[in-house]
């Protein structure tokens, strides 16, 4: 069964790529999961038809290598709330801008600090519920400053650590900070400093 409503919408973007878009709304309902596909340069509007009321978040890519999914370096974009569709009903103007990577102005800076002997590199790791969801930049060796570039807006989880054996991963048993566990907040094209992340060595109890 199909329900009678539908939301529809523009898609705006700047830059002179072409390939298929993909609009997606996701759905806590009957239609959980509802797609609609245009090739861009030759239309701009989409219509997700067919749904049952209920609330949904709609999420838009453009498929520069023809692989039906969203990879990092493709344009994508997000309507900015969440969309309560009633039975039957028909919502317009749903627009939704896509962004290049390199078009995310929003960045997260600080210093990390550690009291041993550095032996390897120190990491931040931005992970984010975002349209830019996995950062890893490299702390400077002098100062411990870091600087996350390029970031959407959304909430992110920083996680520090230092890379004791060079592979460019993080290792169990490797230090770490532990204020993973708190959330960053970061609003479109804002700058977030002050950022102190504190890396420790692994604990010596036992349980």
């Amino acid at each position: 069964p199909r329900g009678t409503g539908s939301i529809s919408g523009k898609i705006n973007y700047t830059g002179a790529f072409s390939g298929e878009v993909h609009v997606y709304a996701l759905g806590l309902t009957k239609t959980p999961f509802t797609s609609a596909h245009f090739t861009w340069g030759a239309g701009d509007t989409y219509s997700l038809d067919g749904l049952f009321g209920g609330d949904y978040i709609v999420v838009a890519f453009m498929d520069l290598n023809d692989n039906q999914l969203p990879d990092l370096n493709e344009p994508m974009g997000a309507f900015q709330e969440e969309l309560e569709l009633g039975e039957g009903e028909q919502i317009t103007d749903v627009d939704i801008t896509l962004f290049d990577l390199d078009m995310f102005e929003g960045s997260i800076s600080g210093s990390v600090y550690y009291d041993g002997i550095q032996t390897g590199d120190l990491h931040v790791i931005a992970a984010g519920l975002a349209l830019t969801p996995f950062n890893n930049v490299l702390v400077d060796g002098q100062t411990g400053a870091f600087t996350i570039p390029n970031l959407s807006n959304g909430d992110y989880h920083l996680f520090a650590y230092l890379d004791t054996d060079g592979n460019g991963d993080y290792d169990l048993g490797e230090p770490f900070s532990e204020s993973y566990l708190d959330k960053v907040h970061l609003e479109w094209g804002t700058d977030t400093t002050g950022i102190d992340l504190y890396v420790v060595d692994r604990g010596s109890s036992v349980i």
